[in-house]
């Protein structure tokens, strides 16, 4: 068999994820960077509470943290986020707002949330304002009620 360990997941989006996905839809590999995206700030609003899930990961000949051991399996029982929806707000430079906006829309990697066989079921992108996060997301909300209604 092997060790088994838990990975647990956040409550919410975090803003290391939420830049993860604007790097993949820049089309950067995971191991490069994007400095100007640090200086963003972020919040988020959940529209819809999600209810927690396990899985399970196996991966094979693992390399310890202090490059000591070869471990031949481990075994992750992983927990996610499933039937979610998020509100995230970004805010910083409109230029450079508007660059993430089109890698967003027209995204190099295919997005995912967490896994990558979970991909979103909603347009990733609802818009770009001038107002603060907290009006944004109260606009925003409205529109997906009334896009959901239609």
């Amino acid at each position: 068999a092997g060790a088994v360990a838990t990975r647990r997941t956040h409550n919410l989006p975090q803003k290391s994820a939420i830049l993860g996905m604007i790097r993949a839809a820049k089309g950067l590999k995971r191991i490069e960077t994007w400095d100007e995206l640090e200086e963003l700030t972020f919040s988020v609003r959940v529209l819809k509470r999600p209810r927690r899930m396990w899985d399970f990961q196996t991966v094979e000949k693992v390399i310890s943290a202090d490059n000591t051991k070869i471990h031949p399996r481990l075994i992750f029982e992983v927990e996610y986020l499933a039937d979610a929806a998020f509100l995230v707000a970004l805010v910083g430079e409109k230029e450079f707002l508007e660059q993430i906006m089109n890698f967003l829309l027209k995204p190099y990697y295919m997005l995912s949330l967490g896994k990558r066989d979970c991909s979103p079921s909603f347009p990733i992108f609802w818009g770009l304002v001038e107002d603060p996060p907290e009006v944004a997301f109260d606009i925003a909300s409205r529109d997906i009620a009334a896009f959901k209604q239609s």
